[in-house]
């Protein structure tokens, strides 16, 4: 096959400068795209999630960037999720809001409800700064359904969801949230308490929204690490132009066992 005929082409091995260029070249790619979603193109985060798994996801086929560049187990990276130690229930990174927006089948203006990225969390409950295993693997979801590591929202967004590859079959609990067909929260036309069984609106976008946080938060830590000469202004003022409703609260939301929440 042609393919394995250029795969054994010889190879000439780069400069460490080399991998530096490239690393500026990822993350102005990755300013590129949050661009797009702080725009309304929420489905930039796609393009995110492959510049992310580029970056820093080693696997025994692939060597990431930095560790090419010797530093993904010596920087730290910037952490917006606090993960109390007896959360049952924990959703962190993003806040709610509900926008008017125009049903693409009706022609209708329509409230719907989305997640977006809080950027800067309200409080810094934990560590601010984590080695990459932490920062990686640690929980930012928890739910009976739904829990997520950052390693793997970039995984099925990456390798199932469009990102790079899509693969015939989707992770359940991926799919749930990606079609909205499950959620951390639904937006209901009366108080819980007052009807327990109403069907609500699920929120959408959550995957989306962790995303951009997720990238929000390598770009920042590159920037640092680096040095890098990069412009990088994240906003949600164009996404919230259209909200009627915003419910910051939500912002490493958490339902704990026992009587008060315990932070490592």
């Amino acid at each position: 096959m042609e393919v394995d005929k250029i795969a054994k082409q010889e190879r000439i091995k780069r400069e460490q400068s080399d991998y530096i260029d490239i690393l500026k070249e990822q993350v102005e790619f990755m300013v590129e795209a949050c661009e797009k979603y702080d725009n309304g193109k929420f489905n930039a985060s796609k393009q995110l999630a492959t510049y992310i798994r580029t970056l820093v996801n080693q696997t025994r086929a692939s060597t990431s960037l930095l560790t090419h560049l010797d530093m993904q187990n010596k920087m730290k990276f910037y952490n917006t999720s606090f993960l109390p130690k007896n959360a049952v229930y924990f959703l962190s990174m993003v806040f709610m809001c509900v926008i008017r927006t125009k049903d693409k089948s009706t022609n209708k203006i329509i409230s719907e409800p989305i997640f977006l990225p809080i950027f800067k969390p309200k409080k810094y409950l934990g560590n601010r700064w984590m080695g990459f295993d932490e920062w990686w693997n640690k929980k930012i979801i928890v739910s009976d359904h739904l829990t997520f590591t950052r390693f793997e929202m970039i995984w099925f967004m990456a390798n199932q969801d469009g990102g790079t590859h899509v693969d015939e079959g989707v992770v359940e609990k991926y799919y749930k949230i990606s079609k909205a067909t499950e959620s951390m929260f639904y937006l209901t036309n009366k108080p819980i308490d007052q009807d327990p069984y109403q069907k609500g609106i699920p929120y959408k976008y959550l995957h989306f929204a962790i995303v951009r946080q997720i990238a929000h938060e390598l770009i920042f830590s590159l920037i640092r690490e680096f040095n890098l000469n990069v412009k990088y202004k994240p906003t949600n003022q164009v996404n919230l132009q259209n909200a009627v409703s915003i419910s910051r609260d939500v912002d490493n939301f958490c339902v704990v066992k026992g009587s008060s929440i315990e932070y490592e």
